[in-house]
This record gives C-alpha cells, structure tokens and sequence, in this order.
C-alpha cells in the first residue's frame, strides 16, 4: 500500500511538473501584434480575413537570431508534428506543389485543408479562440517522449494566427523543449518564429 500512494505522488509531481512547464511556451513580446505588421486586431467582426489559400512555405524570423529565412518547416508539419509518421511529413523537395486553404467556420471553429496540384489530400477542424487581437489555436500542442522527467522529456509547441498588410498570414510559433533523466534536468529550450504564409487566393 505505501508503494502504491508513493508512486501516486509520484506521478502527481511529474503531472505537475508537465503542466507547469507547458505554460512556459509563451509568446514573444517581440511578436506582439505591431502596427507595421497588421491592419488592425483579429476580432470576431474581421477574423474571416484569414480565409484564403496560402502557399505552404513559409518566410520565417527566429526571434533569438533575429533575422529571416525560407524554412522547410510548412504549415503542415507546425500542426501535425508526430515523429517518425510519414503522413504528417511532406518532401522538402516538392513543396511548391502544396498549398493549404483556411476557413473560419463560426466562433469557435476552423477548417484547414491541404492541398497538393490543386487537389485536397488531407483537412483537419480546430477550435480556436480570439485574444489579445489574435486566432489561438486548441490544436494538441504537447508531445511526450519516454516517461517525462525519469527518461524523457516533452515539447509544447503553440500557434497563433494573424495577418499582415498584405493579406498573407502570419503564423507565431512559441516551442518549448525539455527532458531529464532521472529528475536531473537538461538544457531545456525556448524558442520563438514568426512565419509568412503568401496567399495564392
């Protein structure tokens, strides 16, 4: 019986552990909402703004380096991130082929399909809510490997959505990426991008 309730609080440290530090992937203040990049604030008045069909590849900036580049990181791998699935991988190679469609369906849902030569291969609906001038994604954010903080770790992984003066999307990414061995921790990492989505149409 006392092995049974010490593996209980044991577990229950872990879960708070995991809990807590999938709020530390926060958003950058450098990426918040300036009046260079958008028209105004997504509200629920103006969030089908961001309907449209956008090229897959996006221009990116990393926060910590502070300059832009063209990243094989798509929209598809931002949202659908499990290792080692080839469904949810695209070829670096043939990504001018791909696009993806937005459509806010009502308050509380999106509908995101993806698009290879023109043609659907695959869509998913998220719920999302409005703050702070932005579409927060509920997507399943958080990933765990191994028996977290014992002999692994976990990754959380946040998106947000805007748009710039342009019509093309802007996609905020705040990554979070931790482990331990052991309950001896590692060098967890913080990380954050903005990425430009052009829209085809």
């Amino acid at each position: 019986m006392k092995i049974i309730v010490n593996q209980f609080f044991i577990y229950l440290a872990l879960f708070s552990i995991i809990i807590s530090l999938s709020n530390c992937a926060s958003f950058s203040y450098e990426f918040q909402n300036p009046v260079f990049l958008t028209p105004s604030f997504l509200t629920s008045e103006n969030v089908k703004e961001l309907n449209g069909e956008y090229s897959i590849i996006a221009r990116s900036k990393d926060s910590a380096m502070n300059n832009y580049n063209s990243s094989f990181n798509n929209f598809f791998q931002i949202l659908d991130r499990n290792r080692g699935s080839k469904k949810d991988t695209l070829n670096r190679n043939n990504l001018n082929n791909f696009s993806f469609k937005i459509n806010v369906i009502n308050d509380t849902n999106i509908k995101i399909e993806y698009l290879v030569n023109s043609k659907k291969f695959n869509e998913k609906i998220i719920e999302y809510e409005l703050r702070a001038g932005y579409l927060y994604l509920n997507n399943k954010n958080t990933m765990i490997g191994g028996v977290p903080y014992i002999f692994g770790g976990i990754e959380v992984n946040k998106v947000r959505l805007t748009r710039d003066l342009n019509g093309n999307l802007v996609a905020e990414i705040a990554h979070h990426n931790s482990g331990a061995i052991l309950l001896v921790f590692g060098d967890a990492k913080d990380n954050h991008y903005q990425c430009y989505y052009h829209k085809v149409k």
